[in-house]
């Protein structure tokens, strides 16, 4: 064919100019240079042609966003990303084949466009820009029609929704905080945002990747229903629980009528453990709960699951999972690369007194596929036991082995499965129920058919115990349960096989208090490195008399101020060995960390001066706030809690009983603070105006405070006297004034 001519032919070469793309790979190789001097060959583009240029450029900027793939193999299909400038709402796709490709490019009149993702119909919107992070998003608590909404929302942004709770989900949407993938949330660590979060993210058509201000408050979506208050306390709580995203009401009737529909309303039942409202507990069908468990949600600004806190008596029965679902479960551990060995080290003895079988065949399941072992009868090498409920007489044949092992509940199990994660055994304890008539007995009948005298051999080591005790033979090779008690480097056998270690004696006719006094040295008049030995011996002598009912100060070491009141320390030494903590006689460099409590008296002060680097300084109060938190609080500075610490003066302050002192106007934490110094130093914590009463506050918009202003200028002054002459009211100041120079000072300096 004859070649072309004039301007036909210079169009026509101009559009062979845009080869197909392994052509002009294969020419620009074998050019120098980079691909911007290929595309600086081509001349300003006439408007006729635009098109074409367009096509070339664009195809010029898929090569630079492959970053280094193999362009040659047009065999292969490969998916880019175009952003255009001019519109940034458009992001798509484009799916290039050899094929295609040529077709696109020597066609002059074809455009080269980044064909868009195809959604679902319910889709809300295209994303504005690349994610660099895939979230993955669950769902909880909300209605059938807002769940599919949020679920088409997560997948417009380019999210990954999971409809159930798995290992490895980003953030949880939660519209309640009580639920249970919230618990499961909680325990494995996953941020649980509210609904807010999504709408915004919407409104910005991408994941916000700060999530901080949209985690869910404790009481998000929660009902309580407060009973046994008065109504100043009421309003207190009520502003806390609102203040943390939930709501409440002070209704009788709830209680009193108890039907599903109205229980239905209320999430949980909030009841002063100081009044008779406990009455009702018996009715409420909802759980029950006292005023520590709201502290305690205000103050780790979470939603604590309130078994610990439940005081009436709800249903025991519970449901495990499907066999289906562990069976299906362990297949895919198989196929699996990953192995389930969160139970790895874990021994586990199951009792069987309140299993049927099917859960029986259940838990077996549920500890194979974590990777542990389990047992059919008790040995020293178990650590947990696994049972639902159990009584004071299982107890103490559980604590033959020693009080280091978990008691836990089935859950504890298969919540464990669904997070792969092994959990804090303390909040799956079993419930402790009362003895019933046809119980198993204590020890089994084998143990006692070797029995002679009718006693078993264990209650016969405990005899032989005292009896060495009772001759002062304690020391005698021939003795060795005697050795037991007196060498402080023990036998760590014996005395974990002995069945009264850390639970006391069980059996009759052995009396607690006869081991203690037989165990009382004889010479008081001793030296001082002699008595420090004999501490250290009492302490563990006493450790082994204690009931253990929890691990609160488990690897914790104490020192205890000698105290001018003996009663109050044996009190405290009790308390810390029935939370399995340690007492030290001297304060020892080696331990990494000393708990060292002290009195109320100026003493104090002048130890807490002196340097100690492995020591911080509590009160006696300290132990009992631990106690009743269920957790150590070491940073009391920081939560204000300045109650904690010992005050410099002996307490209570003479000047201060039986005065009336009230706070108002702070927030929960400085409330709680103020409030307890009051009942240390003596005084009432109520607001009386018929007698002095000093009002605390430091808040001129409190409640308290604008109502007495608004008394001072509706009521005549004679009038005001006589109803508010008595009441001072000061800062908070004041207070802490006082405690720290021992006596009642002047309100006139602190007034407000």
């Amino acid at each position: 064919m004859p070649p072309k001519k004039g301007k036909k032919a210079a169009q026509s070469k101009k559009v062979e100019e845009v080869k197909p793309r392994e052509t002009r790979l294969t020419s620009a190789s074998k050019k120098r240079g980079s691909n911007r001097n290929s595309v600086d060959k081509i001349q300003t583009p006439n408007p006729q042609k635009q098109e074409e240029i367009t096509a070339y450029m664009k195809d010029d900027i898929v090569k630079k966003e492959v970053n280094g793939k193999s362009l040659e193999d047009d065999q292969k299909q490969m998916e880019v990303f175009i952003s255009p400038k001019k519109d940034v709402h458009q992001i798509g796709k484009l799916h290039f084949t050899q094929n295609s490709t040529q077709s696109k490019l020597n066609t002059p009149s074809q455009k080269i466009t980044a064909q868009p993702n195809k959604v679902e119909s319910k889709t809300l919107f295209t994303p504005s820009k690349v994610q660099k992070k895939i979230w993955k998003v669950s769902l909880s608590g909300f209605t059938k029609q807002l769940k599919e909404y949020n679920k088409n929302a997560i997948k417009s942004l380019n999210g990954e929704y999971y409809e159930n709770f798995q290992p490895g989900i980003d953030v949880l949407i939660a519209s309640k905080a009580l639920g249970a993938k919230t618990k499961l949330s909680y325990d494995s660590g996953v941020p649980i945002l509210n609904v807010k979060w999504l709408t915004d993210s919407i409104a910005e058509k991408c994941f916000i990747e700060d999530i901080k201000k949209y985690l869910l408050k404790p009481f998000e979506g929660c009902m309580l229903n407060i009973l046994g208050f008065s109504q100043d306390e009421y309003q207190v709580i009520k502003q806390s629980v609102m203040d943390n995203g939930g709501d409440c009401i002070n209704d009788l009737n709830y209680v009193q009528k108890s039907s599903d529909q109205q229980s239905s309303k209320i999430d949980m039942t909030v009841i002063n453990s100081k009044n008779n409202s406990t009455s009702y507990l018996n009715i409420i069908k909802t759980p029950a709960v006292d005023e520590k468990w709201i502290y305690q949600c205000i103050n780790r600004q979470m939603f604590v699951f309130p078994k610990h806190y439940v005081i009436n008596k709800l249903d025991l029965n519970f449901n495990l999972c499907q066999e289906e679902y562990i069976n299906k479960k362990m297949k895919e551990s198989e196929c699996s690369q990953k192995d389930c060995n969160y139970f790895q080290n874990c021994t586990f003895y199951i009792h069987t007194q309140f299993l049927d079988q099917q859960k029986l065949k259940i838990i077996k399941n549920l500890i194979n596929y974590g990777g542990g072992f389990y047992i059919n009868q008790l040995l020293p090498c178990i650590t947990h036991i696994v049972t639902p409920q159990y009584t004071k007489q299982d107890l103490v044949e559980f604590n033959q082995f020693g009080n280091s092992i978990f008691l836990v509940h089935p859950e504890f199990l298969l919540e464990a499965s669904f997070i792969y994660k092994k959990l804090n055994e303390l909040d799956y304890q079993p419930q402790l129920v009362e003895q019933q008539a046809n119980s198993q007995q204590i020890f089994s009948q084998e143990k006692v058919k070797n029995d002679t005298n009718g006693f078993s051999s264990t209650q016969q080591q405990v005899i032989q115990t005292i009896s060495a005790i009772a001759n002062k033979n304690r020391a005698s090779i021939n003795n060795p349960m005697g050795n037991m008690f007196n060498s402080q480097t023990g036998n760590g056998n014996l005395s974990r096989m002995s069945s009264f270690n850390g639970n006391g004696n069980p059996f009759q006719g052995i009396n607690q208090q006869q081991i203690a006094l037989a165990n009382i040295p004889e010479n008081e008049e001793v030296s001082e490195k002699t008595e420090q030995k004999q501490r250290k011996l009492t302490f563990k002598q006493q450790k082994q008399l204690v009931t253990v009912k929890g691990n609160l100060f488990k690897n914790c070491y104490f020192y205890l101020e000698m105290s001018q009141y003996k009663d109050k320390l044996k009190q405290y030494k009790t308390k810390i060995f029935e939370n399995q903590g340690e007492i030290l006689s001297f304060i020892d460099e080696k331990v990494r960390e000393i708990f060292y409590i002290l009195d109320d008296k100026p003493q104090s002060k002048v130890i807490m001066e002196k340097q100690f680097q492995n020591a911080s300084f509590y009160s006696y109060r300290w132990i009992d706030f631990c106690i009743e938190k269920k957790q150590i609080v070491r940073n009391y500075q920081d939560q204000q809690l300045f109650f904690l610490a010992p005050f410099p003066h002996s307490m209570p302050l003479k000047e201060f009983v039986g005065l009336s002192v009230y706070c108002s106007g702070y927030n929960p934490n400085e409330k709680l603070a103020l409030k307890e110094t009051i009942k240390i130093i003596g005084a009432h914590y109520e607001f009386a105006s018929e007698k002095r009463c000093y009002l605390i506050t430091d808040d001129k918009e409190c409640k308290k405070y604008r109502y007495i202003q608004d008394q001072q200028q509706h009521l005549s002054q004679e009038e005001y006297e006589i109803k508010w002459g008595k009441l001072m009211i000061v800062g908070s100041f004041w207070l802490l004034e006082s405690v720290t120079q021992g006596k009642l000072l002047d309100h006139e300096p602190y007034k407000l």
